[in-house]
């Protein structure tokens, strides 16, 4: 019998920024991806000049979101941070799950489904 492998999935938070700061952005964007601060200003300037959701934390356990939601950098808007399954982004037509506030792929929620990575961070 053959059964689909699937990852599971890990997190993301996203949010929006305030205009003003987008140096600030991309210097801490570059800090914690390992990105040139030219690289972070170029990739983020549009998403934040429209007032778009920019992708904050990345690949972290479901476990780990709330003491991340505790420090976010202070150029987050105040109350726009969400969570998402990795690489889904809240701009996009994506599924969202009421009961656990988190943006997912049309396939279901990791969460109900228990196919998720409970704590960890994908890049350390």
């Amino acid at each position: 019998m053959n059964y689909l492998m699937v990852d599971p999935s890990d997190f993301d938070i996203w949010a929006r920024v305030d205009v003003g700061a987008s140096l600030a952005v991309a210097e801490w964007l570059a800090k914690n991806l390992a990105i040139s601060k030219m690289d972070a200003f170029r990739a983020i300037s549009p998403a934040v000049k429209a007032g778009q959701y920019i992708q904050i934390y990345s690949g972290y356990g479901w476990s780990e979101l709330p003491k991340l939601l505790e420090n976010l950098p202070p150029f987050v808007l105040s109350g726009t941070a969400v969570f998402a399954e990795v690489d889904c982004s809240p701009e996009y037509k994506v599924s969202y799950c009421e009961e656990h506030k988190l943006y997912h792929r049309p396939a279901g929620c990791p969460i109900c489904s228990g196919n998720y990575i409970h704590e960890g961070c994908r890049g350390g």
